[in-house]
């Protein structure tokens, strides 16, 4: 994590800068696996009302009598803006057997996989009584 403070005229415009790389699950196959994170948030500080900085920079308006600020939220920010939507593995990801679970990028599982029309999955189970 960086943070780059700087003094503007009514107060201070802050980036904080999240890079590293973070542990995750792949939503497909479970494998846990190390992504790169990169992302930048942009706060400004100030005493004054009424100030705008733009779209990407959010604003915080400080008491007067502030000594610190915190910045665990734009820390916070940073990481989380960082993080990818979907957690893969990687693109070619094949994911679990839908079957037994095995792991699809290990090789195949063995598994028979029929494609049945799902709408005609109700009839399996139907038997008929011969006796008439």
């Amino acid at each position: 994590m960086t943070i780059h403070p700087e003094k503007v005229d009514n107060g201070f415009l802050i980036k904080v800068i999240a890079q590293g790389r973070v542990a995750l699950i792949c939503d497909r196959c479970g494998t846990d696996f190390l992504c790169p994170l990169t992302a930048e948030v942009r706060s400004f500080y100030t005493f004054a009302q009424g100030l705008d900085m733009g779209e990407d920079t959010e604003v915080h308006v400080l008491p007067a009598s502030t000594r610190k600020i915190d910045l665990s939220a734009d820390a916070l920010d940073a990481v989380m803006l960082g993080l990818p939507t979907k957690y893969l593995c990687n693109e070619s990801c094949q994911g679990l057997c839908m079957q037994c679970g095995a792991n699809l990028n290990e090789g195949a599982c063995g598994c028979t996989h029929e494609q049945v029309d799902p709408r005609w999955e109700a009839l399996k189970g139907l038997t008929f009584d011969n006796d008439q």
